[in-house]
């Protein structure tokens, strides 16, 4: 007598697709929610620069502003700080490149802009989050 074991089917999941993240002015973006930044900025036609050296951030301790934003009558510095490399050990290190973005842009700029990823999780949500920052709207 032969027996034959009958298996369940087994069903996947298909993985959920990532989000499609294009160039941003020439670069790469670090974060999807860099992507979703800039897109908003373009969707409200304001003007900015993507990854504005302050220090060359090819030594140790340089640093590179996400985005600088042109807003009149003064540039509105902005980070982009999502939960993948902003979080555990790295916030305090965030606390003090804000802390030097803050002192740099002193007096010369609009105050420093802090977006985190909790309020970049979709473009809709991205888009209102970057209206309210910039445009106070």
């Amino acid at each position: 007598m032969v027996r034959v074991l009958l298996r369940p089917p087994v069903y996947r999941v298909p993985a959920q697709q990532e989000e499609p993240v294009g160039l941003v002015q020439g670069i790469e973006p670090d974060s999807v929610q860099e992507w979703r930044v800039a897109q908003a900025l373009g969707r409200l036609e304001i003007p900015f620069t993507f990854q504005y050296e302050i220090f060359d951030a090819s030594v140790r301790g340089g640093i590179t502003l996400d985005f600088l934003v042109l807003t009149d009558p003064l540039a509105t510095p902005l980070e982009v700080d999502g939960e993948h490399w902003h979080s555990g050990e790295r916030s305090s290190e965030d606390t003090m490149r804000h802390v030097i973005l803050e002192q740099y842009f002193q007096g010369n700029s609009m105050p420093l802009v802090i977006l985190y990823g909790k309020d970049l999780a979709t473009q809709e949500q991205t888009d209102n989050s970057v209206k309210r920052a910039i445009l106070n709207a």
